[in-house]
């Protein structure tokens, strides 16, 4: 029986999209009529910036009841999910320095949206910002600890068959088995510009790109839904060639930041310096 993977990029928040994708996911595998062994993946990052991170969440959380018995599903856990949970925890010496005042602000990590999937309130102010202990505080008061536990339960890395998924990718300078969680979370450069084959080839996500990107050493699933652009599945063939790799697409409603990347970083710049007090 041949097989197929399902790779569901970064989600970002965006669960009406989720939704829409994990239907047409289902249908394109009912249409295999059980000539495939199928498996479905999310490659990490389901929270933040987004409008309804919570339902997210329970979606990845339930997405084996989204599927016939006979699919398998995997979720990984990104540099988001990893971010929240150690602030629940409240171990921010374990993130770099004002990491909770980054991972809350909406024009950083976007964690002020998830907090208001979860039913918090509150008036933004860009120039006023809350210490990190409250920001802190309000997680655990809002998050649940079962959400929690789940996000801290996942993976960082799945090798199956001809693939290596993770979330941002690997140190090319390192064996597959002697890759660290932060790298495998974190890593850009060099991996994305590395030419070279892999071991397997690194299904990923984490570094956005309007459409997503198909090489000859990677699948980057990561088609900038956080930024308005689409949320895709790469549905990669049991033995990996370029041309055979299809895509399932779905429009981000909420407008696209994407376009001037310019203005986007200097956005951020300025929203760095309020939090360090350059201002």
């Amino acid at each position: 029986m041949k097989k197929l993977y399902y790779a569901i990029g970064d989600i970002h928040g965006r669960h009406e999209e989720l939704s829409t994708l994990l239907q047409s996911i289902k249908a394109d595998i009912e249409n295999l009529n059980d000539e495939h062994e199928c498996y479905v993946i999310q490659v990490g990052d389901i929270i933040d910036r987004g409008e309804n991170s919570k339902a997210c969440v329970e979606s990845i959380m339930n997405l084996n009841k989204q599927f016939p018995k006979n699919v398998k599903t995997h979720a990984l856990q990104g540099n988001h999910e990893e971010i929240l949970c150690k602030l629940w925890r409240k171990k921010p010496e374990e993130l770099k320095e004002k990491e909770a005042l980054y991972w809350y602000h909406p024009d950083i990590g976007g964690g002020l949206r998830t907090l208001e999937s979860y039913g918090f309130k509150t008036y933004f102010t860009p120039q006023c910002l809350p210490s990190e202990k409250w920001v802190m505080e309000q997680i655990q008061k809002y998050v649940p600890v079962e959400h929690i536990e789940y996000l801290e339960s996942l993976p960082v890395k799945l090798e199956l068959d001809p693939y290596f998924f993770c979330h941002a990718g690997i140190d090319p300078d390192k064996k597959l088995k002697q890759q660290d969680e932060q790298t495998l979370r974190w890593i850009r450069e060099p991996f994305l510009s590395h030419s070279k084959p892999f071991e397997k080839i690194i299904v990923h996500g984490h570094s956005p790109a309007p459409d997503g990107e198909i090489q000859h050493n990677r699948v980057n699933t990561d088609a900038a839904a956080a930024y308005g652009e689409k949320l895709k599945c790469f549905i990669l063939p049991e033995h990996y060639m370029m041309n055979d790799v299809r895509t399932l697409e779905v429009a981000i409603k909420a407008p696209s930041t994407w376009g001037d990347q310019k203005a986007f970083k200097e956005k951020i710049n300025k929203a760095k310096k309020v939090i360090h007090g350059d201002t």
